[in-house]
Protein backbone atom coordinates (compact mmCIF):
# COMPACT_ATOMS: atom_id res chain seq x y z
CA UNK A 1 0.00 0.00 0.00
CA UNK A 2 2.61 2.61 0.96
CA UNK A 3 4.93 1.91 -2.01
CA UNK A 4 1.62 2.12 -4.44
CA UNK A 5 1.12 5.27 -3.04
CA UNK A 6 4.57 6.50 -3.03
CA UNK A 7 4.72 5.97 -7.05
CA UNK A 8 1.70 7.13 -7.60
CA UNK A 9 2.69 10.54 -5.99
CA UNK A 10 5.92 10.97 -7.91
CA UNK A 11 4.37 9.60 -11.10
CA UNK A 12 1.33 11.60 -11.42
CA UNK A 13 2.94 14.49 -9.22
CA UNK A 14 1.19 17.52 -10.71
CA UNK A 15 -2.52 15.86 -10.04
CA UNK A 16 -1.21 15.21 -6.42
CA UNK A 17 -0.53 19.03 -5.89
CA UNK A 18 -4.17 19.56 -6.70
CA UNK A 19 -5.93 16.61 -5.38
CA UNK A 20 -3.78 14.74 -2.49
CA UNK A 21 -5.35 11.23 -2.52
CA UNK A 22 -6.86 9.47 0.12
CA UNK A 23 -3.73 7.61 2.33
CA UNK A 24 -0.89 10.56 1.61
CA UNK A 25 1.35 10.60 4.32
CA UNK A 26 1.83 14.32 6.00
CA UNK A 27 5.04 14.73 5.64
CA UNK A 28 4.28 14.33 1.39
CA UNK A 29 1.06 16.79 1.60
CA UNK A 30 3.73 18.82 3.73
CA UNK A 31 6.57 19.25 1.04
CA UNK A 32 3.93 19.84 -1.59
CA UNK A 33 2.63 22.84 0.33
CA UNK A 34 6.23 24.40 0.68
CA UNK A 35 7.15 23.69 -3.05
CA UNK A 36 3.79 26.12 -3.78
CA UNK A 37 5.10 28.91 -1.08
CA UNK A 38 8.93 28.87 -2.95
CA UNK A 39 7.39 29.30 -6.44
CA UNK A 40 5.58 31.80 -5.22
CA UNK A 41 8.44 34.41 -3.53
CA UNK A 42 10.60 33.54 -6.13
CA UNK A 43 7.65 35.73 -8.61
CA UNK A 44 7.98 38.28 -5.68
CA UNK A 45 11.38 38.77 -5.52
CA UNK A 46 12.12 38.84 -8.93
CA UNK A 47 8.78 41.58 -9.37
CA UNK A 48 10.57 43.44 -6.53
CA UNK A 49 14.34 43.48 -8.23
CA UNK A 50 12.72 44.33 -11.87
CA UNK A 51 11.04 47.36 -10.22
CA UNK A 52 14.29 48.64 -8.68
CA UNK A 53 16.49 48.32 -11.39
CA UNK A 54 13.84 49.98 -13.25
CA UNK A 55 14.05 53.14 -10.69
CA UNK A 56 17.17 53.12 -10.93
CA UNK A 57 17.39 53.82 -14.45
CA UNK A 58 14.80 56.17 -14.18
CA UNK A 59 16.68 58.34 -11.85
CA UNK A 60 20.13 58.01 -13.89
CA UNK A 61 18.56 59.65 -16.28
CA UNK A 62 16.67 62.48 -14.74
CA UNK A 63 19.12 63.13 -11.80
CA UNK A 64 22.02 65.40 -12.24
CA UNK A 65 26.02 64.96 -11.17
CA UNK A 66 26.70 68.29 -9.91
CA UNK A 67 30.85 68.94 -8.94
CA UNK A 68 32.70 71.67 -8.16
CA UNK A 69 35.77 73.56 -6.20
CA UNK A 70 36.47 75.46 -3.13
CA UNK A 71 39.19 77.84 -2.34
CA UNK A 72 40.03 81.00 -1.09
CA UNK A 73 41.04 84.30 -2.39
CA UNK A 74 44.53 83.26 -2.86
CA UNK A 75 43.80 80.20 -4.22
CA UNK A 76 44.07 77.85 -1.60
CA UNK A 77 41.77 74.84 -1.63
CA UNK A 78 39.38 74.94 1.20
CA UNK A 79 38.95 71.26 2.71
CA UNK A 80 36.18 70.38 4.88
CA UNK A 81 33.59 73.41 3.65
CA UNK A 82 30.18 72.38 4.14
CA UNK A 83 28.55 72.23 0.78
CA UNK A 84 24.50 72.71 0.85
CA UNK A 85 21.92 71.92 -1.70
CA UNK A 86 18.32 73.38 -0.98
CA UNK A 87 16.12 71.28 -3.40
CA UNK A 88 12.54 71.88 -3.64
CA UNK A 89 11.25 69.77 -0.48
CA UNK A 90 14.56 68.55 0.12
CA UNK A 91 18.22 69.35 1.35
CA UNK A 92 21.35 67.71 1.05
CA UNK A 93 24.46 68.29 2.58
CA UNK A 94 28.43 67.13 1.98
CA UNK A 95 32.07 68.35 2.73
CA UNK A 96 34.86 69.37 0.07
CA UNK A 97 37.64 67.21 -0.20
CA UNK A 98 41.43 67.84 0.41
CA UNK A 99 41.61 69.83 -2.79
CA UNK A 100 38.17 71.89 -1.70
CA UNK A 101 36.40 69.24 -4.74
CA UNK A 102 33.27 68.42 -3.95
CA UNK A 103 30.12 65.87 -6.08
CA UNK A 104 26.45 65.61 -5.17
CA UNK A 105 24.36 63.35 -7.56
CA UNK A 106 20.95 65.17 -7.12
CA UNK A 107 17.26 64.49 -9.11
CA UNK A 108 16.47 67.13 -11.89
CA UNK A 109 15.18 70.19 -10.32
CA UNK A 110 14.30 73.55 -12.62
CA UNK A 111 15.81 75.53 -10.14
CA UNK A 112 18.43 75.28 -7.15
CA UNK A 113 20.52 77.12 -4.23
CA UNK A 114 23.96 76.24 -3.51
CA UNK A 115 25.23 77.52 -0.31
CA UNK A 116 28.55 76.86 1.08
CA UNK A 117 29.96 78.03 4.32
CA UNK A 118 33.57 77.56 6.23
CA UNK A 119 34.55 78.75 9.73
CA UNK A 120 36.13 82.00 9.41
CA UNK A 121 34.98 83.19 5.94
CA UNK A 122 32.13 84.87 4.51
CA UNK A 123 29.30 82.66 3.39
CA UNK A 124 28.77 81.98 -0.78
CA UNK A 125 25.23 81.75 -1.99
CA UNK A 126 24.15 81.19 -5.21
CA UNK A 127 21.36 80.14 -8.14
CA UNK A 128 21.87 77.33 -9.97
CA UNK A 129 19.44 76.42 -13.04
CA UNK A 130 20.32 73.17 -14.70
CA UNK A 131 19.67 72.28 -18.07
CA UNK A 132 17.10 69.19 -18.69
CA UNK A 133 19.03 66.39 -20.35
CA UNK A 134 22.75 67.48 -19.19
CA UNK A 135 23.51 64.46 -17.00
CA UNK A 136 26.22 66.69 -15.25
CA UNK A 137 26.74 70.25 -14.21
CA UNK A 138 30.43 71.34 -13.48
CA UNK A 139 30.10 74.96 -11.39
CA UNK A 140 32.96 77.57 -11.55
CA UNK A 141 35.76 78.15 -9.15
CA UNK A 142 33.70 79.25 -5.69
CA UNK A 143 35.44 81.23 -3.79
CA UNK A 144 35.20 82.65 -0.41
CA UNK A 145 36.21 85.54 1.29
CA UNK A 146 38.06 85.65 4.53
CA UNK A 147 35.58 87.03 7.33
CA UNK A 148 36.90 90.19 9.79
CA UNK A 149 37.44 89.13 13.35
CA UNK A 150 35.09 91.91 15.03
CA UNK A 151 35.68 92.39 18.78
CA UNK A 152 33.78 93.57 21.21
CA UNK A 153 34.88 97.30 21.90
CA UNK A 154 37.89 97.59 24.86
CA UNK A 155 38.44 100.56 27.53
CA UNK A 156 41.87 101.04 28.54
CA UNK A 157 41.99 103.40 31.35
CA UNK A 158 45.78 103.47 32.57
CA UNK A 159 47.73 106.10 34.39
CA UNK A 160 51.54 106.75 34.48
CA UNK A 161 53.38 106.52 37.07
CA UNK A 162 55.42 109.44 36.79
CA UNK A 163 54.67 112.93 34.90
CA UNK A 164 56.85 115.72 34.51
CA UNK A 165 54.85 119.44 34.73
CA UNK A 166 57.40 122.39 33.98
CA UNK A 167 59.11 122.50 37.26
CA UNK A 168 56.82 119.79 39.45
CA UNK A 169 57.40 115.98 39.15
CA UNK A 170 54.46 114.23 39.81
CA UNK A 171 54.49 110.64 40.98
CA UNK A 172 51.31 107.84 41.41
CA UNK A 173 52.08 105.93 44.93
CA UNK A 174 50.05 102.86 43.57
CA UNK A 175 52.94 102.06 41.06
CA UNK A 176 55.80 101.97 43.79
CA UNK A 177 54.31 99.60 46.60
CA UNK A 178 56.14 99.43 50.17
CA UNK A 179 55.11 96.48 52.75
CA UNK A 180 52.15 97.56 55.36
CA UNK A 181 53.23 100.30 57.64
CA UNK A 182 55.80 101.88 56.05
CA UNK A 183 56.77 105.76 56.90
CA UNK A 184 56.55 108.60 54.13
CA UNK A 185 60.47 108.27 53.76
CA UNK A 186 60.00 104.67 52.61
CA UNK A 187 57.69 105.86 49.53
CA UNK A 188 59.87 108.64 48.79
CA UNK A 189 62.68 106.57 48.81
CA UNK A 190 61.36 104.12 45.78
CA UNK A 191 60.68 107.17 43.87
CA UNK A 192 63.23 106.86 40.70
CA UNK A 193 65.69 109.70 40.88
CA UNK A 194 64.84 110.30 44.39
CA UNK A 195 66.76 110.05 47.66
CA UNK A 196 66.24 110.89 51.85
CA UNK A 197 69.20 111.12 53.73
CA UNK A 198 69.25 110.60 57.53
CA UNK A 199 68.31 114.26 57.95
CA UNK A 200 64.98 113.72 56.85
CA UNK A 201 66.50 116.21 53.67
CA UNK A 202 64.40 115.34 50.43
CA UNK A 203 66.60 115.34 47.21
CA UNK A 204 66.00 114.75 43.37
CA UNK A 205 68.77 113.87 40.83
CA UNK A 206 71.39 115.89 44.04
CA UNK A 207 69.06 118.99 43.76
CA UNK A 208 67.09 119.28 47.50
CA UNK A 209 63.39 119.40 47.00
CA UNK A 210 61.45 122.45 48.94
CA UNK A 211 58.14 121.21 48.89
CA UNK A 212 56.82 117.93 48.75
CA UNK A 213 52.56 117.68 48.25
CA UNK A 214 50.08 114.69 48.77
CA UNK A 215 47.21 114.98 46.26
CA UNK A 216 48.36 118.64 45.47
CA UNK A 217 47.46 119.76 49.07
CA UNK A 218 48.69 120.29 52.70
CA UNK A 219 46.39 119.87 55.04
CA UNK A 220 49.09 120.24 58.36
CA UNK A 221 51.96 122.07 56.10
CA UNK A 222 54.71 121.05 55.98
CA UNK A 223 58.04 120.34 58.22
CA UNK A 224 61.44 122.29 57.64
CA UNK A 225 62.40 119.33 54.62
CA UNK A 226 59.69 120.05 53.07
CA UNK A 227 57.99 117.08 53.77
CA UNK A 228 53.60 117.09 54.53
CA UNK A 229 53.09 116.78 58.49
CA UNK A 230 49.68 115.60 57.85
CA UNK A 231 50.31 112.20 56.38
CA UNK A 232 52.98 111.30 59.45
CA UNK A 233 49.93 112.61 61.70
CA UNK A 234 47.84 109.80 59.99
CA UNK A 235 50.52 106.95 60.21
CA UNK A 236 51.47 107.73 63.98
CA UNK A 237 47.84 107.04 65.54
CA UNK A 238 47.56 103.65 63.65
CA UNK A 239 51.49 102.91 65.01
CA UNK A 240 49.83 103.94 68.57
CA UNK A 241 46.71 102.31 68.30
CA UNK A 242 48.91 98.96 67.67
CA UNK A 243 51.01 99.30 70.40
CA UNK A 244 48.25 100.38 73.16
CA UNK A 245 45.82 97.35 72.36
CA UNK A 246 48.76 95.05 72.29
CA UNK A 247 50.63 95.77 75.66
CA UNK A 248 46.61 96.25 77.22
CA UNK A 249 45.94 92.80 75.92
CA UNK A 250 49.37 91.36 77.19
CA UNK A 251 49.06 92.72 80.32
CA UNK A 252 45.79 91.25 81.17
CA UNK A 253 46.89 88.03 79.65
CA UNK A 254 49.54 87.32 82.08
CA UNK A 255 48.01 89.99 85.09
CA UNK A 256 44.46 87.97 85.48
CA UNK A 257 46.31 84.63 86.32
CA UNK A 258 48.59 86.06 88.60
CA UNK A 259 45.94 88.34 90.26
CA UNK A 260 43.43 85.11 90.81
CA UNK A 261 46.15 83.15 92.11
CA UNK A 262 47.14 86.12 94.85
CA UNK A 263 43.85 86.01 95.59
CA UNK A 264 43.15 82.41 95.94
CA UNK A 265 46.37 81.78 97.92
CA UNK A 266 47.20 84.83 99.82
CA UNK A 267 49.41 83.06 101.95
CA UNK A 268 51.91 81.26 100.11
CA UNK A 269 55.17 81.99 99.49
CA UNK A 270 54.79 82.31 95.60
CA UNK A 271 51.70 84.84 96.23
CA UNK A 272 54.47 86.85 98.52
CA UNK A 273 56.90 86.57 95.83
CA UNK A 274 54.32 87.86 93.41
CA UNK A 275 53.16 90.87 95.38
CA UNK A 276 57.16 92.00 96.15
CA UNK A 277 58.15 92.06 92.81
CA UNK A 278 54.80 93.95 91.61
CA UNK A 279 55.53 96.70 94.35
CA UNK A 280 58.77 96.54 92.99
CA UNK A 281 58.03 97.67 89.56
CA UNK A 282 55.82 100.31 90.94
CA UNK A 283 58.58 101.68 92.54
CA UNK A 284 60.85 102.69 89.61
CA UNK A 285 60.40 105.61 87.68
CA UNK A 286 58.52 104.80 84.63
CA UNK A 287 59.33 107.34 81.73
CA UNK A 288 62.81 106.72 82.76
CA UNK A 289 62.74 102.58 83.18
CA UNK A 290 61.03 102.72 79.69
CA UNK A 291 63.56 104.82 78.20
CA UNK A 292 66.41 102.83 79.89
CA UNK A 293 64.72 99.54 78.50
CA UNK A 294 63.86 100.95 75.01
CA UNK A 295 67.27 102.04 74.63
CA UNK A 296 69.14 98.16 75.90
CA UNK A 297 66.43 96.42 74.17
CA UNK A 298 66.06 98.28 70.93
CA UNK A 299 63.92 100.48 69.20
CA UNK A 300 60.73 98.27 67.53
CA UNK A 301 57.18 97.94 68.25
CA UNK A 302 57.62 94.91 70.05
CA UNK A 303 59.92 95.97 72.72
CA UNK A 304 57.66 99.15 73.14
CA UNK A 305 54.62 97.09 74.10
CA UNK A 306 56.36 94.11 76.34
CA UNK A 307 57.30 97.77 78.18
CA UNK A 308 54.21 99.10 77.98
CA UNK A 309 53.09 95.71 79.53
CA UNK A 310 55.26 95.99 82.50
CA UNK A 311 54.21 99.51 83.57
Amino acid sequence: MYNGVQKTFFRDRKCLFKYPPQGLFPCNFIAHKVHIAGRIMLKVIAITLLLFFTQQKVLGQDGILLSGRVSDTGGTALAKATITLFLPGDTVHTLSDQEGRFSLRIPFCASLILAVSMKGYQSARKTIRPEKGVPTLSLPLIILTPAPLELPPVTVIGSRPMRIRQDTVEYSARFFPVRAGSELEDLLKRFPGMAVDAAGNVTMNGIKITKVTVNGQHFFGTDASGLDIYTRVIYAPRVDMVIAVSGVFLALFIGCPLGVFVGYYPNSFASTLIMRAMDFIQSLPVFIMAMALVAALGQNIINVIYILMLF
